[in-house]
């Protein structure tokens, strides 16, 4: 452990001691510059001209960012109303399939009633019906 005593000591010596000065503050300040005003023109009439650079280039971006969005929700639309017809041309098209199995299931029908009247032995219609049914 070292002693407080030292500690002190050395911490008082320290406060004592005046830094040695930055380069900065120990040379005096060069001349400065001069003011050129056709220098400070110039470069403000080319940062004049970069921003209005910027500006159209932003312009063109913004855009064709418009129109792109404007395509994004044009294809969007069509897509949703692509998805809501789907249902309504399925449901027409299964009425239409119901219609016709129904007609093909009343022709069957029919066909069995007339070989039933015609006096056939009953084990050809028996087979009949069950040829009906597995098919």
């Amino acid at each position: 452990m070292l002693d407080r005593q030292v500690l002190f000591d050395q911490f008082l010596a320290f406060l004592q001691t005046t830094p040695d000065p930055k380069d900065y503050l120990a040379n005096p300040p060069e001349q400065p510059r001069s003011f050129d005003p056709y220098q400070f023109v110039s470069e403000w009439i080319a940062l004049r001209q970069e921003m209005k650079q910027q500006g159209k280039l932003l312009q063109a971006a913004q855009n064709q960012l418009e129109q792109e969005l404007a395509a994004a929700r044009s294809q969007n639309q069509q897509l949703q109303q692509h998805l809501e017809a789907i249902p309504k041309t399925f449901s027409v098209e299964q009425e239409q399939l119901f219609k016709e199995l129904l007609s093909l299931v009343d022709s069957l029908d029919r066909a069995c009633d007339y070989w039933q009247t015609q006096a056939l032995p009953e084990s050809q219609v028996q087979s009949f019906r069950e040829k009906l049914h597995k098919a």
